[in-house]
């Protein structure tokens, strides 16, 4: 076994030797499913066959050179994007902890109607109960069972009445408070969620740089330029342009503004509107310019979906899809957050599309 396992070594090198003497062989550079090069080599190399993506080369001098660029270009995208991970994952953290105090505080407030009772109670005894008691054990008139009322000694029974009643309007008004400040929470959540999504999804330095524009526009990062600036320029959206293997082009936003132009602004009200279901992640449009929509074309774009969101490593994620007619954003939402309705849901393994032009 020892000998033959040499002998196809030796083979295998003798074919590599011969390919490189006769100028036969192909340079390819091999790289991941989020474009990072990983390796450079003239011949084929079985583990990253599987695994990566191969592009040929004339030349071994521009393999070798498109893999140092690249590379170098990626590496300074993740120092470039470090910082604004780090304070997107802080500010979840804090999110995270209000949502938990809030929920606390909203279950105590909802949990009062036994201030209530109380009160019902007190006011149907007074006459009953002794100056200066601390409690009072009582027959309830709903149930005939006995409750015991805590009281403050230092107050009349019917003073003890009115606290109570005071207690319940406050947790009453209370509950309505949380219900809205949790919201509010959870739409920061969300809106972060999706920021940190981008971020962890791109290796772009242009995508990273609108990402921390949008964070400074929105009021979750400060602007480290001290400067007065000019007056900026007027947005001008670039979403990713693929298509379909039967010629229908996806539209796909970079971060949540680029998000909002494409639905409100760019798409028709008869393309299709695809999103991750409950994960954050791109928008994307199908365009149909009036034809009919294919079932290949849907789960192509929905396969993009799932692959330019936070659920690009699962399986079987649920996309929802509908026309864009039916997409609304709410008043005062944050970016790239909307509301939809008829719409329909497919599980498909995220896929990211391949055709960047229309072939003839």
């Amino acid at each position: 076994r020892e000998i033959a396992l040499h002998e196809d070594r030796r083979a295998f090198i003798d074919q590599i030797l011969s390919s490189i003497e006769n100028e036969s062989y192909s340079s390819v550079v091999y790289r991941d499913k989020d474009g990072m090069p990983r390796e450079y080599s003239i011949f084929p190399l079985k583990e990253y066959e599987e695994s990566c993506t191969s592009l040929s080369f004339p030349t071994l001098s521009s393999a070798m050179e498109f893999f140092y660029e690249n590379r170098t270009e990626s590496s300074r995208a993740k120092q470039h994007s470090h910082d604004l991970i780090h304070s997107v994952k802080r500010r979840l953290e804090k999110l995270y902890l209000k949502k938990q105090k809030l929920s606390e505080e909203l279950l105590k407030a909802e949990n009062s109607e036994n201030l209530r009772l109380y009160g019902e109670l007190l006011t149907a005894n007074l006459h009953n109960v002794p100056q200066g008691a601390k409690e009072i054990t009582v027959i309830s008139y709903y149930d005939e069972k006995p409750v015991t009322i805590p009281l403050d000694p230092r107050y009349t029974p019917n003073k003890n009445a009115q606290r109570y009643f005071k207690q319940y309007g406050k947790s009453k008004t209370a509950v309505k408070e949380k219900q809205i400040q949790l919201e509010e929470n959870q739409q920061a959540i969300d809106y972060l969620e999706s920021v940190l999504t981008y971020l962890n999804n791109t290796s772009d330095i242009r995508d990273i740089e609108d990402l921390r524009q949008e964070l400074i526009e929105t009021g979750y990062l400060r602007d480290r330029k001290k400067q007065k600036q000019p007056r900026a320029k007027k947005y001008r959206p670039s979403p990713m342009r693929f298509y379909t293997s039967d010629g229908f082009l996806m539209l796909i936003g970079r971060n949540n503004k680029e998000n909002d132009a494409l639905t409100l602004h760019i798409a028709s009200k008869n393309d299709y509107w695809l999103h991750t279901k409950d994960i954050p992640g791109s928008h994307v449009i199908l365009e149909t310019n009036g034809k009919e929509l294919t079932e290949t074309a849907v789960y192509e774009a929905a396969s993009a979906a799932a692959y330019f969101s936070k659920g690009r490593a699962g399986e079987n994620i649920p996309v929802d899809y509908v026309r864009v007619r039916y997409v609304k954003k709410p008043s005062g939402a944050k970016p790239g957050m909307v509301i939809f309705t008829n719409n329909r849901t497919v599980y498909v393994n995220p896929k990211k599309p391949a055709r960047t032009k229309l072939e003839e």
